[in-house]
């Protein structure tokens, strides 16, 4: 073969293999695993216009959501991680009337370090306790304060951290319900989700400011240090579009919901963008959200990730590909009433269940990807030898 020729066939698969490029651009992908919406009992569906949704150490998910059931109406879920229902709450006792307003539904919720849940509907903060039989307990009044609680989040001292779309605000309480700090207004309009990192101290808040919505974060001192309306670039870039719930990892990676966009962004603390979770689609097809700009997404320790779709009323679960995913999951063996608490169980297990997760997509694209560009050094390499013979 003449070099010229050699020459060429190199250069074209060189330039093939860098169309293929943006294929392998982000370093992770996520692929759907599980989706559940549990039957319907009574004259309500369970997991109807599911909201809020936290993960405590034992492995079991708790969901907010919006019901206005005439009978028996349920505002809390827990579910093991694999969809099985544990059990489920009516409204506090003498709430019901501001749980029927579609606006106060509890979309709020984040669970402390005691696994106490916490879930608010605006101007009050309403605890499950964990021992013994889940009751609930004193309500933190916030109404003095001025607060409405849009989002919360606790951090590793059991501070309670509040974002107030309405006040355009972000508050700092103690456990207690003792104010500790506000703050807030530029570069902030209506923050929407919050979460803390336990190991930094950084917050970052999901801003639904319309037209240009974004996500800020703020250092431990919560002075703004960032405000992100895109990440990533080029072909992989992820514009915020009506950002919602957020999630951090022990990794300290963060999880956004991109409402507008129907999917979960994951990045790190540089706003690096990681991976793009789910696509938008009008069917509740298995990897397929409709999100609203209340949904909300938690992580577990496997870095898997569970999604409210809100409109589709269901939980979706994903997990990175190409590892081998161990989720915990609680299995229930005594009675319904003990198995339900919030905290470490008693007398229940909690196995492991394994699942290897891998994308052949990922891996024929990053092969040929592999194969075209070796190709094309060795003919690039063929021709500069023979150019030197003569």
């Amino acid at each position: 073969m003449k070099p010229v020729c050699v020459l060429r066939i190199s250069c074209c698969l060189f330039f093939l293999s860098l169309l293929i490029a943006p294929v392998l651009s982000l370093p992770e992908t996520y692929h759907p695993v599980l989706q559940w919406q549990s039957p319907v009992s009574g004259d309500y569906p369970y997991v109807y216009g599911p909201y809020g949704i936290a993960l405590n150490k034992s492995g079991l998910l708790f969901v907010t959501m919006d019901n206005n059931a005439v009978n028996d109406p349920k505002i809390l879920e827990s579910f093991t991680t694999s969809g099985t229902l544990i059990d489920s709450w009516s409204p506090p006792p003498g709430s019901l009337p501001e749980w029927f307003n579609i606006w106060d539904a509890p979309a709020a919720i984040a669970i402390n370090t005691s696994e106490c849940v916490h879930i608010s509907n605006g101007s009050r903060i309403y605890r499950l306790q964990p021992s013994g039989t889940p009751y609930w307990g004193p309500a933190l009044d916030l109404s003095p304060f001025g607060v409405s609680a849009t989002a919360i989040d606790i951090d590793p001292a059991d501070r309670i951290y509040i974002a107030d779309a309405v006040h355009q605000r972000l508050f700092e309480f103690s456990s207690a319900g003792q104010y500790l700090s506000q703050w807030g207004y530029d570069p902030l309009n209506r923050p929407a989700g919050i979460a803390v990192d336990p190991a930094s101290g950084t917050v970052w808040v999901s801003n639904q400011s319309y037209p240009q919505t974004s996500v800020v974060r703020y250092n431990s001192a919560h002075v703004p240090t960032a405000v992100f309306t895109s990440f990533g670039s080029g072909t992989e870039q992820a514009d915020v579009k009506m950002p919602a719930g957020i999630a951090i990892d022990s990794a300290g990676k963060i999880y956004i919901v991109n409402a507008w966009t129907s999917e979960v962004l994951k990045i790190d603390s540089s706003g690096n963008l990681i991976a793009r979770i789910g696509s938008g689609g009008p069917n509740p097809a298995l990897g397929q959200l409709n999100l609203s700009e209340r949904s909300d997404v938690t992580v577990d320790a496997m870095q898997c990730v569970y999604v409210t779709d809100t409109y589709h009323h269901m939980i979706q679960k994903f997990c990175p590909n190409e590892t081998v995913n161990v989720t915990p999951e609680f299995t229930p063996n005594c009675t319904p009433c003990c198995c339900c608490c919030p905290g470490a169980p008693s007398n229940g297990n909690l196995s492991l269940r394994l699942a290897v997760g891998s994308d052949s997509a990922t891996s024929f694209w990053l092969g040929l990807w592999t194969f075209l560009g070796a190709v094309a050094i060795a003919g690039c390499l063929l021709y500069l030898f023979r150019q030197r013979k003569k």
